[in-house]
């Protein structure tokens, strides 16, 4: 925190030679990373401010992707959905970017978020076709959302082939973290089938891989799971260690 004071107040007088947009985004960023999001909204609204004295488009879909993610993560999910779309909507005027793709992908998951599984699909499937444009790969990560949002449909094959894809792939290929999600998301499927010795595999294999990735939000819902799963085999014990972790 001193660095970035210092760094703010040194640099008071020579604001004219940094790119002010690209240095409050990073402070929102910075910001956002000490869960400070009063103070990573603050700094991502200046960087908007300054875009707009020049009506540079992209400086301005930054600005609000960052207002967007900070949104989302505060499950503001409707501001985070009109910051996203206001990226999208600057972005659109210029060349095909993964900014482009990435805003798509984000809007999709916000519309995940409050179920609205058509719409989520549509925006997802626009970001693939960009990236897939681009030639950039980010298939993992797609197929994850989509996976889940077969999943919520009821297309449950669909949607086993695609989480079974992400983890047949080595720990070292899982760029984006997507393995222990995946096996989280098979697991839920084995448990409405009544199929809790395979759901058990699935948990185990996620709760480990999820030590790894550090993701508390999953690391709940993986344990819960646990102990749901682990009360079904009737191994009580088993059941009652993950209940108390996971409220712990």
């Amino acid at each position: 925190f001193l660095f970035f004071t210092t760094l703010f107040y040194g640099q008071k007088n020579t604001s004219n030679k940094i790119d002010s947009v690209a240095y409050y985004i990073k402070l929102a960023d910075f910001y956002k990373q000490k869960n400070n999001y009063k103070l990573s909204i603050f700094n991502a609204n200046h960087a908007l401010r300054y875009a707009e004295k020049t009506n540079n488009k992209h400086n301005k879909s930054l600005a609000f992707t960052s207002l967007g993610t900070t949104f989302f993560e505060l499950k503001k999910t409707n501001d985070a959905i009109d910051a996203f779309s206001k990226s999208i909507k600057e972005l659109n005027n210029l060349p095909l970017s993964s900014n482009l793709a990435l805003n798509y992908y984000k809007l999709g998951m916000c519309h995940m978020s409050l179920e609205e599984y058509a719409r989520a699909e549509a925006y997802i499937n626009k970001s693939q076709a960009i990236y897939s444009t681009l030639k950039i790969e980010n298939q993992e990560l797609i197929n994850l959302q989509k996976g889940i949002i077969y999943k919520t449909k009821g297309k449950k094959k669909l949607a086993t082939e695609l989480f079974d894809n992400i983890i047949s792939k080595p720990d070292s290929e899982d760029t984006f973290k997507t393995k222990a999600e995946a096996l989280y998301q098979l697991a839920t499927i084995e448990i409405k089938s009544n199929r809790y010795n395979l759901a058990l595999n699935y948990l185990n294999r996620a709760l480990q891989k999820n030590t790894t990735d550090v993701n508390p939000e999953q690391r709940i819902r993986i344990l819960f799971a646990l102990s749901t799963v682990n009360d079904k085999l009737l191994n009580l014990k088993k059941s009652y260690d993950y209940l108390k972790e996971h409220v712990t």
